[in-house]
């Protein structure tokens, strides 16, 4: 009987830190700043330190081809699903001097690679994803028209 007891608390308390446990991590995730197609852009938080592109810096890379846009847009969907990546610490160079990041990157059945080319602010951009500075809820289509405006 008194066994049967101890097995009754010792789930109560268990349970109970479950549900502590999750609603810190729920909490953690509300009180990180979320960015979206808008504010991540530098130019249209002129007055608040969030954002990390510059529209002119930008959009050069909407003429650099498919495939170039192909992968910062697999990128970005990864950071709005929050899945899992390995990359190196720092942009490695091509044999034709173009900058870029070996990404591998977990999804739910597996994993993929693939070159996602450099450019200005992605240094940053993975930084505060790795790091849980930043949420990213990027949707690409809403991403480049922003930028073009």
């Amino acid at each position: 009987m008194n066994q049967l007891i101890d097995e009754e608390l010792l789930n109560f308390i268990v349970a109970e830190q479950k549900a502590k446990a999750t609603q810190i991590k729920s909490d953690t995730l509300e009180a990180i700043l979320q960015l979206n197609a808008r504010t991540i852009f530098k130019n249209n938080n002129p007055n608040n330190p969030i954002g990390i592109l510059d529209k002119e810096k930008i959009i050069p890379i909407f003429s650099r081809g498919k495939h170039f846009l192909a992968a910062i847009k697999q990128f970005f969907d990864a950071l709005s699903q929050q899945q899992k990546f390995v990359t190196t610490p720092f942009a490695q160079v091509s044999k034709k001097g173009e900058e870029y990041y070996w990404i591998k990157q977990y999804g739910k059945f597996g994993m993929t690679e693939y070159k996602l080319p450099y450019f200005e602010g992605l240094h940053e951009i993975i930084n505060s994803y790795l790091f849980g500075i930043y949420r990213f809820d990027i949707d690409f289509k809403e991403f480049y028209e922003e930028a073009m405006r």
